[in-house]
């Protein structure tokens, strides 16, 4: 369900925002396997998803500095 909130958002923070919850499903879904290399995965995975997060809602940020919008399709058509 969120992948497709995803597919039709505008607003580049909230974009990221629902990818986290959809990658979280996935840490929840290696979780329920219960195997060692899945708890591993699971930890590198959480860590390289808090890094990467982070990352992005920075180059929003950025982004929304430049251009003065967070929406996808202003910053799509290069208004600044």
């Amino acid at each position: 369900m969120a992948s497709l909130i995803c597919f039709f958002q505008t607003d580049l923070k909230a974009l990221v925002a629902y990818s986290s919850v959809v990658h979280i499903t996935v840490l929840l879904g290696a979780i329920v396997i219960l195997r060692d290399s899945a708890i591993f995965l699971v930890v590198i995975l959480s860590l390289s998803h808090g890094f990467v997060s982070a990352l992005l809602f920075l180059v929003v940020g950025q982004i929304r500095e430049m251009s003065g919008s967070r929406s996808l399709i202003i910053v799509r058509s290069g208004v600044e």
